[in-house]
């Protein structure tokens, strides 16, 4: 699939700047933002304990989306928001990308508005339009801030908070700051998450974006071999 030209002009025009402060950091594990946060460098074991806890938002259509309708497949979830200056065009892109990579496949992908209050589901729809997304794989979510807080902060262990050295001004004329957010692709398994994520992936990493369509890819065929698989026989 062809992503329009008009797309990479704006990713390579600029919006490079101040993406150092978009850096996203874990949180400890004792649950409070370090005063001085370190950058991830997501060993194999740093996702462990990590969830997607209960949630339920709207998609960009205003249909309801809960963390139900993550089981019985694989996700690909990452965070975003459609006035973010910084990285988010640039894993919008990614993500298309890779829904095209992973079209052969039943893997689908979910993208989280850490903006809710802005991103209402026509703001989302229109941008998921701009990235030629497929919808009947592609959900782009929003709700409740409450809610996107507990899914970055509780489950995932993610800092979300505002960035006041970067003001964003939108269409209205309202200036609001800059979001600092999950920069990761989290891949969620056949349980929605609740037990634990499968991985994360740093977007900037063509290594890593490679590794996760070979996870994705994995965890996919494992599923399709579990649904041809006749029901195991009851027990006496």
């Amino acid at each position: 699939m062809k992503r329009p030209i008009v797309l990479l002009a704006f990713l390579f025009g600029g919006v490079f700047l101040g993406s150092a402060a978009a850096m996203v950091y874990l949180k400890s594990r004792a649950g409070k933002a370090p005063t001085t946060p370190t950058p991830l460098a997501a060993p194999s074991d740093a996702y462990a304990g990590l969830t997607v806890p209960p949630f339920s938002l709207i998609d960009q259509r205003g249909e309801p989306f809960t963390h139900e309708q993550l089981k019985g497949r694989v996700t690909v979830l990452d965070f975003f928001f459609t006035h973010c200056p910084t990285v988010c065009p640039i894993m919008t892109a990614k993500l298309a990308a890779l829904t095209d990579t992973l079209a052969d496949t039943g893997v689908r992908f979910v993208s989280i508005s850490v903006d809710p209050t802005h991103d209402r589901p026509e703001q989302l729809l229109t941008y998921g339009k701009l990235h030629e997304a497929d919808f009947s794989r592609w959900s782009f979510l929003t709700g409740e801030p409450s809610v996107v807080n507990r899914i970055v902060t509780e489950g995932l262990k993610f800092v979300l908070e505002q960035d006041k050295s970067t003001p964003v001004r939108l269409e209205s004329g309202e200036t609001i700051y800059n979001i600092l957010h999950p920069t990761w692709f989290v891949l969620v398994g056949t349980d929605g998450g609740q037990s634990g994520i499968k991985g994360l992936y740093r977007s900037s990493s063509d290594e890593e974006m490679q590794r996760l369509v070979a996870d994705a890819r994995s965890l996919d065929r494992d599923l399709r071999k579990k649904a041809d698989q006749p029901a195991p026989a009851p027990r006496p």
